[in-house]
């Protein structure tokens, strides 16, 4: 866990490490002549990341946009709501909805996980096909034709 004295909203807060990022974080030489653990400004660190991104050949790609990768993986791997929020470091659920998006692959993926009206086997080797939303309502069963 790192802690951030400094932060936009003038909270200090928490932020939690997995091990491949801690790892990295041990990689770093240490600055013994500094307070802080990374001795730059916020406009040295956009400017390097700027020239990297150019470096590497990627357009229209900004340091900020990390922010709304990461939140869009964490919500598409089923990151709740809440937790999502305390990740980011949002006082409000409506800043945290704005910096998560939801790709294509993923809404239809959800969407084929609902499979009303789809056939059901028995063990008896018949199909039950139906929605099961009606109460009392029996679905249609019917013979499998094995070809």
């Amino acid at each position: 866990m790192v802690r951030l004295d400094t932060t936009k909203n003038g909270e200090a807060r928490h932020l939690y490490l997995n091990e491949t990022a801690y790892q990295a974080l041990q990689l770093l030489p240490a600055h013994i002549d500094s307070e802080r653990f990374f001795p730059f400004g916020p406009w040295q660190i956009t400017m390097a990341f700027r020239r990297a991104a150019k470096r590497a050949g990627i357009e229209d790609f900004h340091l900020h946009d990390v922010r709304h990768t990461f939140a869009s993986y964490q919500a598409m791997s089923g990151a709740q709501a809440r937790g999502l929020q305390a990740l980011l470091g949002h006082k409000d659920a409506r800043m945290t909805m704005r910096h998560s998006h939801l790709t294509d692959a993923y809404l239809k993926a959800a969407v084929e996980r609902v499979n009303l009206g789809s056939g059901v086997q028995t063990s008896a080797g018949d199909v039950k096909i139906g929605t099961y939303l009606a109460p009392g309502a029996e679905p249609k069963t019917t013979k499998l034709v094995s070809a």
